[in-house]
């Protein structure tokens, strides 16, 4: 992929799901003298989510260019971000739509419409600025549901993506305990080579803003972000 970074940025992230130990990786922002960091507090409620803010506010960080929006945050919190950490990029579930909430709706030209467990619909991305792609989860879909990757594909070709998550892909197939279906894709990464599969799509895909969505430390992730670096150069 010739030139690959010159027009993309990967950024560790901070993330908060269950096996996520976020206080921690707030610690290794000083620890690392991060400026930038992606943050996702997707499965924090709101007080979690104030501690979460007034810690960062304790740290090197200077910017925060992508946040993954949960669905009960308000206007207000965007304001925050925009007018605090100058982030530019939101990402949102398919879910959050039905439609896009009024408190949302005036930043439509900054969010992204993540591919999860639904099919990206029309309806849905118009809503919005265009396409978060999450490549384990398409990676997923390529493996086990042929039908659905096809049309993930095919919007791929024709709306914008703005914004990417990276997570690792397992070796062998797996049952999700909360869902119940076989899958691939996992939030902490083993071994490197679970990022290999990257390799399977084209540079144009890949859009300019990218991070990485693993509970693995930062520490780890500013590692694993090298190797992809050079996987992608």
């Amino acid at each position: 992929m010739k030139d690959f970074w010159q027009t993309r940025k990967i950024y560790p992230t901070i993330t908060t799901t269950t096996g996520s130990d976020w206080r921690g990786k707030i610690e290794e922002l000083k620890d690392l003298k991060l400026t930038e960091a992606a943050l996702f507090p997707t499965p924090l409620k709101s007080k979690e989510r104030q501690e979460l803010y007034n810690l960062l506010e304790k740290t090197p960080l200077k910017h925060v260019p992508f946040v993954h929006l949960r669905t009960d945050m308000d206007g207000d919190e965007v304001e925050y971000f925009i007018k605090r950490w100058g982030t530019r990029i939101f990402n949102v579930h398919p879910f959050l739509f039905d439609p896009l909430p009024a408190t949302l709706k005036k930043f439509k030209d900054l969010i992204y419409i993540e591919n999860n467990s639904v099919i990206w619909s029309e309806s849905d991305v118009n809503q919005v600025a265009g396409l978060c792609v999450d490549f384990s989860h398409l990676e997923d879909t390529r493996r086990t549901n042929k039908g659905f990757y096809m049309s993930d594909l095919a919007m791929l070709e024709t709306h914008l993506a703005g914004c990417a998550h990276i997570s690792a892909i397992s070796a062998e197939p797996y049952s999700n305990q909360e869902t119940n279906k076989i899958q691939y894709s996992k939030h902490y990464l083993d071994n490197l080579s679970e990022v290999d599969y990257l390799l399977g799509y084209p540079a144009k895909y890949f859009p300019p803003v990218i991070a990485i969505e693993l509970e693995n430390s930062l520490k780890e992730q500013l590692e694993i972000k090298e190797y992809i670096v050079k996987l992608l150069k």
